[in-house]
């Protein structure tokens, strides 16, 4: 794909409790480290539609306040660094259909499949509330689902948000359709 790629390695001692929040926690700052010593202005993630049903399903598990409904933000701000998230509007298998007509491999997680930890075993209910009929089949994954009601603390973009995209021709026209087309109306003007 024309894609630059560099392994970030989380150095010094790991919790015992509390792994996944404290990896997330390890994850940004590796990133937005990265993005800082190197001059990047702005992160892109590769949250799917998949990642923001899991997470509103876990936050309306924890409360039934509106907010739980807001799911992941599809972009903000981690340590001055600019966070854009362009494929929360596409399904997983979207992405690695994607990926596997360009040749493109990808490595799955193992701690994905890891039922100790509360995403996976959400993830792992999903078809099944879909097939019972607990949740109409495909609401979760709509990008119209969660993005209706966003966090009061939600960030504007950065401004020249709608040149996020990198040089590769392929991954630039996916990125640049799905970035638009998941960025809220009112900041596609700005």
């Amino acid at each position: 794909m024309g894609v630059a790629h560099v392994t970030l390695i989380w150095k010094g001692g790991k919790p015992r409790t509390g792994i996944q929040a404290a990896a997330r926690e390890a994850r940004y700052g590796l990133m937005t480290e990265w993005c800082r010593a190197n001059g990047a202005t702005r992160l892109l993630t590769a949250h799917t539609q998949d990642d923001q049903a899991e997470t509103v399903l876990m936050r309306l598990a924890r409360t039934s306040s509106i907010e739980s409904l807001a799911g992941i933000a599809r972009h903000g701000a981690w340590e001055g660094v600019a966070v854009f998230r362009p494929l929360l509007g596409v399904a997983k298998s979207e992405l690695r259909q994607f990926l596997a007509g360009l040749g493109q491999s990808w490595i799955d997680d193992p701690s994905n499949e890891d039922e100790r930890f509360e995403r996976v075993r959400v993830r792992k209910l999903m078809p099944a509330l879909a097939a019972a009929g607990s949740i109409p089949a495909g609401w979760l994954n709509s990008p119209r689902s969660a993005p209706r009601y966003p966090r009061r603390s939600q960030a504007r973009p950065a401004s020249g948000s709608k040149t996020i995209c990198g040089s590769s021709p392929p991954a630039s026209a996916f990125s640049a359709r799905v970035t638009w087309r998941n960025f809220p109306v009112r900041s596609r003007s700005r």
